[in-house]
């Protein structure tokens, strides 16, 4: 069993490397083979990682609708175990995924729901992370007020947490979104 992990996790980070690449197609096939691995093991929460992964790859190299039932295989696993994390996990992979397809509308929703999950556990970064996806998808809706104060928002989360990098990320993109909104003003 800890030979089968070891594979499992040396598989994921070749198929993250080709996908640096561009290598898609090779990437996929190391993915896949991990998860074989990865189910005999019954190591279902890498399963999920693997799983949104993999989808990750799918939307890079164009192939959506695959992608897009990637994504629902891995948020109904985490669901029947009912791990909250891995389910939010997913739903940002989804957004992102939706984002990337221009379904923005989509993407909110997904992105709303994995808010939902993270702060009923009080995940004070993955709240912050959120915020910030939802920022950037309000920007592509024509919603420049609602995408300052998820930024605005967020900066004040990860400012009151702690989380001084995502407070410097919230910085940079009001900054760079005020120079290209200049009626609206920047509220801090």
């Amino acid at each position: 069993a800890g030979m089968a992990a070891a594979a499992a996790e040396t598989l994921g980070r070749l198929a993250v490397l080709h996908a640096k690449e561009e290598r898609f197609d090779e990437s996929l096939r190391l993915y896949r083979e991990s998860l074989v691995l990865l189910r005999r093991l019954d190591d279902w929460r890498n399963e999920i990682k693997i799983l949104n992964r993999l989808a990750d790859v799918r939307v890079r190299s164009g192939r959506y609708p695959e992608a897009l039932k990637t994504h629902r295989k891995a948020l109904r696993i985490s669901r029947d175990r009912a791990d909250s994390a891995a389910e939010a996990d997913t739903l940002n992979h989804l957004s992102a995924a939706y984002f990337r397809m221009d379904l923005f509308s989509k993407a909110l929703d997904a992105a709303g729901r994995a808010y939902a999950i993270r702060s009923r556990r009080r995940d004070w970064a993955g709240m912050a992370d959120v915020l910030n996806s939802l920022g950037a998808n309000h920007v592509k809706l024509g919603r420049p007020e609602e995408a300052l104060e998820s930024w605005c928002d967020g900066r004040d989360l990860a400012r009151r947490q702690g989380l001084k990098k995502r407070e410097r990320r919230f910085d940079r993109s009001v900054k760079r979104f005020i120079r290209l909104h200049p009626r609206l003003l920047c509220p801090y």
